[in-house]
C-alpha cells in the first residue's frame, strides 16, 4: 500500500534539511531518487494539423520506490492522462522519439536525496537537478499507514507545520479526497513541482 504523500519545494539547502532532520530523531534509510523527461511533438508533427491535436507533450517519470514501473503524464497540467507501465515503455519511446516524440534531454529534471523515518511518516529529501545545475530542494512527506487523503490530510499538515514553520504552503486540494491514494498522485505533483522550478529558470 501507498501511503499518503505531499511533494514541495522548499528555500533551505538539502544539507540544512538532512540536518534538522537528524537533529530530531529520524532515522536515515537510505536514499532515493525521481527523474522526469519531456518529449515534445517533434516538427513532423507539428506541422500536421490533425496530429497535434493527437499528439501532446509527454512526461516520462521514474521514483526509485518503484524501480520497474514507469509513469506517464500527458497533456495539459490541469486536464492530464496518468499511466503506470512497465519500465520497458522506455525502450519503446527511444523507438518513436524520431518521427513522433522528441526528447527535451535539457529539461530532465533529476532528484537525488536521503529517506528519512520518523514514527510513521517517511520524509524524502533531494536536491532537484536540471541539465546539472541546482534549481533548488524539493522535500516529500509520506504517512504511510493511510491511503485515504482524508482520513490523514490533517496530520501532514501538522507534520510539515512542525518541520518547516517558515512555510506557507496552501491546503492541497486531494487532502479532501476520499479516493484511495496511489503512486501516480506522488509522481503528479514532482511533476508540478518540475514545472514551477522550470518557469522559473526562464
Amino acid at each position: 500500500m501507498v501511503g499518503v504523500a505531499w511533494v514541495f519545494e522548499v528555500p533551505r539547502l538539502a544539507s540544512d534539511v538532512n540536518t534538522a532532520l537528524k537533529d530530531m530523531g529520524t532515522e536515515l534509510k537510505g536514499h532515493y531518487t525521481v527523474d522526469c523527461t519531456i518529449y515534445n511533438p517533434s516538427e513532423k508533427v507539428k506541422a500536421d494539423e490533425e496530429l497535434r491535436k493527437e499528439i501532446q507533450d509527454c512526461y516520462l517519470l521514474h521514483h526509485s520506490h518503484y524501480p520497474e514501473s514507469s509513469f506517464i503524464q500527458r497533456g495539459a497540467i490541469n486536464r492530464r492522462t496518468a499511466a503506470i507501465v512497465d519500465r520497458g515503455l522506455d525502450l519503446l519511446l527511444t523507438k518513436v522519439s524520431s518521427p513522433v516524440l522528441v526528447p527535451d534531454t535539457a529539461g530532465k529534471f533529476e532528484v537525488t536525496g536521503n529517506e528519512y523515518q520518523l514514527v510513521d511518516f517517511y520524509i524524502r529529501v533531494g536536491a532537484a537537478l536540471m541539465n546539472s545545475n541546482t534549481k533548488g530542494v524539493i522535500v516529500e512527506i509520506e504517512y504511510a499507514p493511510s491511503a485515504l487523503p482524508s482520513q490523514c490530510g490533517g496530520l501532514l499538515e501538522e507534520a510539515v507545520g512542525q518541520l518547516f514553520p517558515e512555510l506557507k504552503l496552501a491546503t492541497p486540494k486531494f487532502f479532501l479526497s476520499h479516493e484511495e491514494y496511489i503512486m501516480a498522485d506522488t509522481v503528479e505533483q514532482y511533476l508540478k513541482v518540475f514545472q514551477e522550478m522550470r518557469q522559473k529558470a526562464t
